[in-house]
């Protein structure tokens, strides 16, 4: 799953299936988008002053087999399996059952 923005098609959250590696680059599979190249990305951490105290340098995804309700917005899942027993907001279920494209799927 993706934790950066790097497209108006690939953005924060997106999930894919990783096929390999090209060099240092990732090849990750994105369904409606096909194979992404990713390289590593570097954040880096200021001060108020604008002084750098601290970066990090990694991939741009993480490895996601379950995603939160909040995640879950705006995508379209193949099958889920939705945790509901302890929610206490209605919302939050629709959110979650309505990834799928029918009730099959759930």
């Amino acid at each position: 799953m993706l934790v950066w923005n790097k497209s108006d098609d690939l953005k924060n959250g997106s999930t894919g299936t990783f096929t390999g590696t090209r060099g240092d680059d990732l090849l990750v599979y994105v369904e409606g988008v096909g194979v992404v190249e990713l390289k590593k990305e570097t954040w880096i951490k200021r001060n108020r002053n604008g002084q750098k105290v601290g970066s990090v340098t990694q991939y741009p995804i993480v490895l996601a087999y379950t995603v939160t309700c909040h995640k879950s917005q705006g995508l379209t899942l193949p099958s889920s399996i939705v945790h509901c027993s302890q929610e206490y907001l209605s919302g939050l279920i629709y959110i979650a059952v309505s990834r799928v494209r029918s009730p099959e799927h759930l």
